[in-house]
């Protein structure tokens, strides 16, 4: 694997922190790792002015604090999902989110909880098949937060509903709570995220460009198998096999 400062600022996070990779110093070393030139500190900074502006006064309710943050996102700041571009690599890297106002569901929801937590307001990443959400750490009952769809609201019957549509397999009767709607650490995002970016060069063409993909993922996930087996198959078609 080329060890390349991106590369390396990916291996230290992960020795600082493990599992529990904070979403916006990952966000940063991603974007960094896949564009030459782009500087950590200057994604932070950028993340740091987007939030700029938000309160949320000390006490508010989880409802008050969700309302004050999708206006400021959605409303204010006029952040969306790229409906029309939906998989296009830019809308992975969270500066280019941050420059365009649009991206994927994982990428909005990386900036809606990270927004949040410079206010004050805890909230966590939900990895939900096929369609990443974020959910307030506190809220009793919970309910998540769909970043990509404007905030809007999704109680886990909606979303247990969904998955048993997806899956084609009705969950028992009574089923409150899926293990989909846990929150996911930092490393989980980074693998979800790079995943995505492989989908995406390889749709495009650009193996050079996935065969990075998958060596990242090799570094976050090196005990995954799939991984590795993309990475003979595409060393085999770049003639390097």
């Amino acid at each position: 694997m080329n060890a390349c400062p991106s590369t390396a600022l990916l291996a230290r996070l992960l020795a600082e922190h493990g599992d529990e990779i904070p979403l916006d110093l990952g966000a940063a070393a991603v974007a960094a790792a896949e564009q030459p030139g782009v500087d950590p500190a200057g994604v932070l900074a950028a993340l740091d002015e987007v939030a700029a502006g938000l309160r949320i006064p000390k006490g508010a309710s989880v409802f008050e604090a969700v309302a004050r943050l999708n206006h400021h996102l959605f409303l204010e700041r006029g952040f969306h999902g790229d409906r029309d571009e939906y998989d296009a690599p830019e809308n992975s890297f969270l500066d280019r989110v941050i420059e365009r106002r649009r991206g994927l569901p994982i990428l909005l929801s990386i900036l809606y909880v990270e927004v949040g937590r410079r206010a004050g307001f805890a909230l966590h990443g939900v990895g939900f098949p096929g369609h990443f959400v974020a959910a307030p750490t506190h809220a009793r009952p919970p309910f998540f937060v769909d970043p990509f769809h404007g905030g809007r609201i999704q109680r886990p019957e909606a979303l247990l509903a969904r998955l048993a549509e997806m899956t084609g397999d009705p969950l028992p009767k009574g089923t409150t709570w899926h293990p989909v709607l846990d929150p996911v650490h930092g490393r989980q995002v980074l693998i979800r995220v790079f995943h995505n970016l492989k989908a995406a060069y390889l749709r495009r063409g650009r193996l050079e460009d996935a065969l990075r993909a998958v060596d990242r993922l090799v570094l976050l996930d090196p005990e995954a198998e799939s991984p590795r087996r993309a990475r003979a198959a595409l060393l085999q078609r770049l003639g390097r096999g």
